[in-house]
């Protein structure tokens, strides 16, 4: 761990606590060595904080591990808001139709039952729309 700190230019004690800080937010044990995949990710990690995309450590470990909470574009949010919009039009007009479609059916059973002289057979309620 001391080589890897000397690497990405940390003193030993905080690259001690952000090595529990990475096995704490995977709710894993540590290790007694850094397993590869962790040792890739410190370097990511450091990429992050030294180019300035994030500003410590602790998001850019939750960054590389996909635990950080990026906003939403407002352009995304727009879009999502209007794709919603769109499928409770779309539920309004199909239930329209359906309820339409009901009532012929219902207007045939009707005219059915007449012409073959049955007497209700059908219960009404089960095609009344609500």
């Amino acid at each position: 761990m001391s080589e890897l700190a000397d690497e990405l230019q940390m003193d030993v004690g905080n690259m001690s606590r952000q090595v529990r800080l990475y096995y704490r937010l995977q709710d894993r044990d540590r290790p007694g060595r850094l397993d590869p995949q962790a040792i890739d990710d410190f370097y990511a990690a450091h990429a992050l904080v030294t180019s300035r995309t994030v500003k410590n450590y602790p998001q850019a470990l939750k960054q590389v591990l996909g635990l950080s909470d990026a906003p939403v574009p407002a352009a995304v949010v727009t879009e999502i808001k209007q794709s919603l919009e769109d499928i409770c039009d779309s539920q309004v007009r199909t239930e329209k139709r359906l309820n339409n479609i009901a009532k012929h059916f219902k207007l045939l059973l009707d005219r059915l039952d007449k012409q073959s002289g049955c007497d209700g057979v059908v219960s009404e309620d089960k095609f009344d729309s609500e």
